[in-house]
Formats: structure tokens, C-alpha cells, sequence
């Protein structure tokens, strides 16, 4: 497979944004689920809109991220930016 200069152009931005945006992930991650996600911590969400609004913004950085790269949002895989990452970058080593 011959990839063209733009395409590794893109792909090469792809690899920068997704690294970025999975680390802005994994950042917000843990501090949301510093602590084991209970059911108790469940049932705050009810009464607790911050907590409401960071675990909707979360929920769509994930889709977001997933969506981008073509991936379901439902995917509870949290490695599958990474592994698309890894893909693009062994394409690159490979022209």
C-alpha cells in the first residue's frame, strides 16, 4: 500500500490529536473515578449537578474521540485510540 504525502500528513496529525486528546481522557478519568464508581456515587448524580456535568462532559469527550475516528461510541474499549494511534504510526514506519 503506497500512502501519498498528504495522507501521512494526516495521518501523522491524526497520531498528535488522538495522543493529546486520550491523555486529556485519562486525565479527566482520574479525577473522576479517583475512587471506585459506587452505587452510592451513582446516586449523587441525582442531587449533585457538578458532579452531573463532569460525568456528561466526560461521557462526550469519549463519544467524541470515538466518533472521530470512526469508532462506536459505544465501545466501552478505552485502548481503542490508542491501538488506532498505533496503527497510524506503524503505517508511517512502513512507507
Amino acid at each position: 500500500m503506497k500512502i501519498t504525502p498528504s495522507q501521512t500528513a494526516r495521518l501523522e496529525f491524526l497520531v498528535r490529536v488522538t495522543h493529546k486528546e486520550c491523555k486529556h481522557l485519562l486525565d479527566t478519568d482520574g479525577r473522576l473515578f479517583s475512587n471506585l464508581f459506587t452505587i452510592e456515587e451513582a446516586k449523587k448524580i441525582e442531587i449533585d449537578p457538578t458532579l452531573a456535568e463532569r460525568l456528561d462532559a466526560f461521557m462526550v469527550k469519549r463519544r467524541h474521540l470515538l466518533a472521530s475516528r470512526g469508532l462506536p461510541g459505544g465501545s466501552s474499549t478505552r485502548c481503542w485510540p490508542h491501538a488506532i494511534a498505533r496503527l497510524a504510526a506503524s503505517l508511517l514506519r512502513a512507507r
